[in-house]
């Protein structure tokens, strides 16, 4: 039966007959029923339609019990009902929910519609209504409300910040967000729900927010990482995961938010350090590799030199030849030693030092670096750490900071040195926890932006003109640092100067740092035989020439297994091994410790363009060895000689 207050007779030619209504009667999914409503407002049944029995498991024959209706109703509904029943009196209509126990025990919801019908003069009046089973629909509309109120407390505690948000281009209004948004974002509810989404995207981005939208499916899940920003104006990086969402009858979409500025600054520091490292193994390589050429071409031209009559012209153009010669040797040795800081395969001679000394020592030679134009200040900590490294190289490293320092003021400027013990409790990176010895290079010039900055520590990257620098001077700072056991970070923003922060492990042990101190090697000839290992052949010829020179006898192989051939087959003392470091078939290290299970006590002297730490190891070098970097001039090779065989 319909449940509209306006009830009308239906439209025929004449009432309906008993037939008819016996059908409508019995097809109706409603309870149909007639009570009788006396003076003292009380009802009594007078008739009830049989399919009650289907609904409550009762017949109509035991509803017309006295007291049945208030007996089945539920007891929390009971007051409720009664109360809104006594109203038909005087709105002749009344329609209400209860609870109806049903035979079985369980209970039913019933929506019970109930119309006041009067005869004309008032002396009768009867009620006329309909129950209807609404279960079902209220335990879905309860499920409904269960999930909106799941939902809602999903979306308020959630850790990751969400919004909704209305997907129409023209609106893209906030409606609805959680307080992880807030505190992401830095905005009161209040103001972000008078925001549109295009109010956190930076303005140069508008461009992208427009194709993120032409492009996103119009009813399925979108994922995009995005600039967004902040109510302070700072910009991060966010994970955007959006769905359709319906509610209350409005599709809009639900977009988690999640910042991966952090993590996206992680990778691309993980990509710079892999792409650093890549670099740094070209270099290492071409290092090597020059310096055996630049070996040959100024060994031979300092023994022509050498070879010259005395009483030669200091003009005459051979002479002049020579000398140009060497000079540019020595220009593209120093930029091979360079490349080779910066891969970290140069070989250091590591010491205990105080970093308070070594700025101190340099202190001089700073000040005429910087100039007039530019303050120098120095603040020394005290009780400073020690730390392990190379003296001559931690100079170069300062040295290096301070000309780039010089070169990014050049209207002057301050220029800062500062030492100190720092403890990092957790990972800052790029340094992990632990005891750190800090140095701080700060200036006050021009600064970088984030473009540069990214590319400064890459080999023959530089700002500056052509002619003005080789692009090594970080590079090899970079490389320094790392070799040392360091870290480095740095930090610059354009007219605001760069500040580098080296930080190198605190030692525990409380020596004292090794003094400076130079000794002079003795250059005499000898008559000792030497075994020569080396397998480039225009190498081979120049040491081997160079030792002949100086009186030595030479044993020659061009690898290391003809070298123990020769072992075998000499009869006579071999005082030294001279071996290069990388070979084919057995590196240096391995073949020295062949030579001296057949020849206990030789002496070795490695020679080699770079050192790979997985091939010449600290214990390599112990006493009676020693080790010369190419490219090395003739009178080198015949110190480092001499030197390791008076050892």
């Amino acid at each position: 039966m319909s449940r509209s207050t306006n009830r009308t007779p239906p439209h025929g030619t004449g009432p309906p007959n008993e037939e008819r209504l016996r059908w409508i009667v019995a097809s109706s999914p409603s309870v149909l029923y007639v009570l009788h409503l006396r003076e003292d407002g009380s009802q009594s049944p007078v008739w009830v339609s049989p399919n009650i029995a289907d609904l409550t498991g009762y017949s109509a024959e035991e509803t017309f019990a006295p007291g049945w209706w208030n007996d089945h109703i539920h007891p929390a509904d009971r007051e409720r009902a009664a109360a809104e029943a006594a109203t038909i009196g005087s709105t002749g209509f009344v329609a209400r929910e209860y609870r109806i126990r049903h035979r079985a025990g369980r209970y039913l919801c019933i929506r019970d519609e109930t119309r006041l019908f009067s005869d004309a003069d008032g002396t009768r009046r009867e009620l006329v209504g309909s129950w209807s089973d609404v279960t079902e629909h209220r335990r879905a509309e309860e499920a409904l409300q269960e999930s909106e109120e799941r939902y809602r407390s999903l979306f308020e505690t959630s850790p990751l910040p969400m919004w909704v948000y209305d997907p129409d281009p023209a609106s893209l209004r906030i409606v609805a967000v959680n307080d992880a948004a807030l505190e992401q974002y830095g905005y009161s509810r209040e103001e972000l729900l008078s925001m549109s989404i295009r109010d956190v995207w930076p303005p140069e981005d508008a461009e992208r927010l427009g194709t993120a939208l032409a492009s996103r499916p119009a009813g399925d899940a979108y994922t995009g990482t995005f600039r967004h920003r902040r109510r302070n104006g700072t910009l991060l990086d966010v994970d955007v995961r959006s769905d359709v969402v319906v509610l209350g009858g409005r599709t809009l979409r639900l977009a988690l938010l999640q910042d991966v500025t952090e993590h996206k600054r992680l990778e691309e520091q993980f990509r710079q350090s892999q792409k650093m490292e890549a670099v740094g193994r070209l270099a290492g390589g071409v290092a090597h590799d020059f310096n055996n050429l630049l070996t040959v071409i100024n060994g031979y031209a300092e023994i022509l030199l050498a070879d010259l009559p005395a009483d030669l012209s200091e003009d005459d153009a051979t002479r002049q030849g020579l000398v140009e010669i060497t000079r540019a040797g020595e220009r593209a040795a120093a930029l091979t030693r360079q490349l080779l800081a910066f891969s970290r395969k140069q070989v250091l001679n590591p010491e205990i030092l105080s970093l308070n000394d070594v700025v101190a020592g340099i202190e001089s030679m700073l000040r005429r670096l910087m100039g007039e134009d530019v303050a120098l200040v120095i603040s020394l900590g005290t009780s400073l750490g020690n730390v392990r490294a190379d003296r001559g190289q931690m100079e170069q490293v300062i040295v290096n900071l301070a000309v780039n320092a010089r070169d990014a003021m050049p209207e002057g400027g301050t220029l800062t040195l500062e030492t100190c013990n720092v403890e990092l409790e957790e990972t800052l990176e790029p340094a992990a926890p632990g005891s750190y010895v800090r140095l701080d290079v700060r200036d006050t010039g021009t600064g970088m932006d984030a473009a540069t900055l990214s590319h400064i520590f890459e080999p023959f990257f530089t700002t500056k003109g052509q002619g003005k620098g080789t692009g090594l001077g970080l590079a090899t700072v970079y490389g320094i640092v790392r070799q040392s056991g360091g870290q480095l970070r740095v930090s610059s923003e354009p007219g605001r100067g760069t500040a580098f922060e080296i930080f190198l492990p605190h030692l525990e042990s409380s020596g004292d740092p090794a003094p400076r101190t130079r000794t002079k090697t003795l250059v005499t000839p000898g008559l000792e035989t030497i075994l020569l290992v080396e397998d480039e052949e225009a190498l081979r010829r120049l040491a081997r020439e160079i030792l002949k020179r100086n009186g030595y006898t030479v044993l020659e192989a061009f690898d290391p297994a003809m070298a123990l051939a020769l072992l075998e087959t000499h009869a006579g003392p071999i005082h030294a091994l001279l071996t290069d470091v990388v070979m084919p078939g057995m590196n240096g290290p391995q073949l020295a410790r062949q030579v001296a299970a057949r020849r206990p006590g030789i002496r070795v002297i490695y020679m080699s363009g770079y050192s790979d730490r997985s091939v010449l190891k600290p214990e390599d070098l112990a006493s009676g060895s020693g080790f010369l970097a190419k490219p090395f001039h003739p009178d080198e090779l015949a110190a480092k000689v001499r030197e390791v065989l008076l050892k």
